[in-house]
Order: structure tokens, then C-alpha cells, then sequence
């Protein structure tokens, strides 16, 4: 019994280990990153939402020709080092009034 509960335990940490791993990176399996995880391209995938988490040294984001429709006021939270985000071809018909509002660098 005790040796049951011992591997269903280590299991489910596993499975969660192997679920924070992956959502760490889960950004450029969608897209495209350039080593540094500067400059990130999601144009062109048919997304609905803004990809997460999006790695915090983010300076250019490329969101264009996705069926994205909404902005959220979380979705660039703590991401100060944006400089360019581009959002053409989306139909874009909410954007939250905190949305952009911590991003310092933006141009």
C-alpha cells in the first residue's frame, strides 16, 4: 500500500515538473525566438489568445494576421523591455485600458 501511494505521489510530481518545464517554453514551441528570446514571431498562426508566458527579456513581439480579438490588461504584465509590438491583420475589438500600461519601453 505504502509503496503504491510512494509511486502515485512521485508521478504526479513528475507530471507537473514536466507541465512547469513546458509552459516556461511554451512561447517559442507556437512561435518563433531568436536565441535570446528578444525578438519572438507568432505572425501567421492563427492564434486566438497572446501566447503565455512570454519570456520577460521580450523586446519585439510580432502578434500580425492572427485571429486575435481581445487584449487583456494581463496579457503584457511585468514585460517592461517591450520596444515594438505589432498587431496588423488581427480584428482586434477589445482592448482592456490597463493593457499597455507597465510597458515603459514601448515605441
Amino acid at each position: 500500500m505504502f509503496h503504491q501511494f510512494k509511486l502515485t505521489f512521485t508521478l504526479v510530481v513528475y507530471m507537473r515538473l514536466c507541465l512547469e518545464t513546458r509552459a516556461v517554453s511554451d512561447i517559442c514551441s507556437i512561435c518563433e525566438c531568436d536565441n535570446s528570446q528578444t525578438y519572438i514571431d507568432c505572425s501567421s498562426r492563427g492564434l486566438t489568445l497572446v501566447p503565455q508566458p512570454i519570456p520577460p527579456n521580450v523586446e519585439n513581439l510580432d502578434l500580425s494576421y492572427n485571429q486575435l480579438s481581445e487584449i487583456e490588461s494581463e496579457t503584457f504584465q511585468n514585460l517592461s523591455s517591450i520596444k515594438t509590438l505589432d498587431f496588423r491583420g488581427n480584428a482586434i475589438k477589445t482592448v482592456d485600458e490597463e493593457a499597455f500600461r507597465h510597458l515603459s519601453s514601448l515605441k
